[in-house]
């Protein structure tokens, strides 16, 4: 997410304002929740991160879905551009950015 810092210092702010009992804030952009862009108290995720099943050689990793889970957290809507996620050379390119340069051997 290469343009989530301003979704960020919103995401701050925020919890800065949210009561004691709020573990973080997650970005909602476009309606839909954004599970990688959320402002964390750190010992809630410590706790959540401690609640996690023992990882297992070969097992497949938690989702953050899981992992935020029992969480109690704000929302905060952010601007959609905030929240693009780069996953495939394709989105990087879309983004206006150049895949590494592939080495010959």
């Amino acid at each position: 997410m290469p343009a989530a810092g301003p979704a960020v210092a919103a995401l701050r702010e925020r919890l800065a304002q949210a009561g004691p009992g709020v573990d973080g804030v997650i970005a909602v952009a476009g309606g839909r929740i954004q599970w990688l862009l959320a402002v964390l108290r750190t010992a809630a995720l410590f706790r959540a991160c401690a609640a996690l099943p023992r990882w297992r050689e070969g097992a497949r990793g938690e989702s953050v879905r899981q992992l935020f889970a029992d969480l109690n957290l704000a929302e905060a809507e952010v601007p959609q551009e905030c929240a693009i996620d780069l996953d495939t050379w394709d989105d990087v390119a879309r983004a206006g950015y150049a895949p590494p340069e592939k080495k010959e051997n």
